[in-house]
């Protein structure tokens, strides 16, 4: 069974206790795979789910569209990079310098996952203006 559809990622520009910026995707298997388009996503009262938000469609983001494919590169290099290197050791196979060579860039790549999406998330004041509309 293929799971497809439409989905937000790359989550930027966060304006605290009111929005932030995504890129609404078709997907297939939740992988980000063709930028629709781009939303502000005001952020609703705790519990809202992601299909009652209110949204305003704004320009495509390209800083949106770069932090979810971004994010999703680094995060398939991780697994795929973290798993293999754990079962090479745990199979006691010769050359663990290989398994721990895999472990650290799988280590390397999900702290880039993390720090490509915190970064991502500030707003400046200026784009925070552009999107409420202020100036």
């Amino acid at each position: 069974m293929v799971t497809y559809g439409k989905r937000t990622y790359g989550r930027v520009d966060e304006i605290e206790g009111t929005g932030a910026v995504e890129t609404l995707f078709f997907h297939i298997w939740w992988v980000p795979l063709v930028p629709i388009e781009s939303l502000f996503c005001l952020d609703g009262p705790e519990g809202t789910e992601r299909s009652e938000r209110q949204v305003r469609s704004i320009p495509l983001s390209v800083k949106s569209v770069v932090t979810a494919w971004t994010r999703l590169f680094f995060g398939f290099i991780a697994f795929f990079a973290i798993l293999p290197g754990f079962g090479m050791l745990a199979e006691g196979e010769e050359g663990a310098w290989v398994a721990l060579t895999s472990i650290g860039v799988g280590v390397v790549s999900l702290a880039v996952f993390f720090v490509v999406g915190r970064w991502a998330r500030r707003c400046t004041p200026e784009r925070r203006a552009e999107l409420l509309g202020e100036g």
